[in-house]
């Protein structure tokens, strides 16, 4: 799965649900005899709604931001200082002069993996909880 295209379309479903929300406190117009109590309860929806997408677009503004500023080459740097399996196993290449191959590829996958676990996924699944509960809100 592409982690940025996945939180660019969080982005947008976000930017668009809180477009929708505004329209709805700027339009939204409740009958006059509405009881006070249905009206306090709208309100309050309506500001827990636009609270959760604000801060599910600023998560995932955040998860995108840190996809962008990892390019391959600062991620594999900071890949290879994280997992000692890595640094044994390119040691080993070098000394013996090996190419690279599946073994070493397997272990950058992991190693991926871990910090998408550790750095991305928090955050990331944190924004789509929030976008889906304002949608129900």
């Amino acid at each position: 799965v592409n982690q940025n295209n996945r939180f660019n379309i969080v982005m947008l479903c976000d930017t668009v649900c809180l477009s929708c929300a505004f329209s709805l406190v700027a339009e939204g117009n409740m009958p006059l005899e509405a009881p006070t109590l249905v009206v306090n309860i709208y309100v309050a929806c309506m500001g827990v709604t636009i609270t959760l997408f604000s801060i599910s677009l600023w998560c995932a503004i955040i998860v995108v931001r840190r996809l962008h500023e990892h390019t391959a080459a600062i991620l594999e740097r900071k890949l290879f200082v994280q997992s000692e399996d890595l640094q044994k196993v390119w040691r080993r290449q070098l000394s013996l002069n090996l190419p690279t191959g599946p073994n070493e590829i397997y272990l950058v996958n992991q190693a991926y993996e871990k910090w998408v676990a550790q750095y991305l996924s928090p955050i990331g699944d944190s924004s789509v909880h929030m976008m889906a509960f304002g949608v129900v809100m």
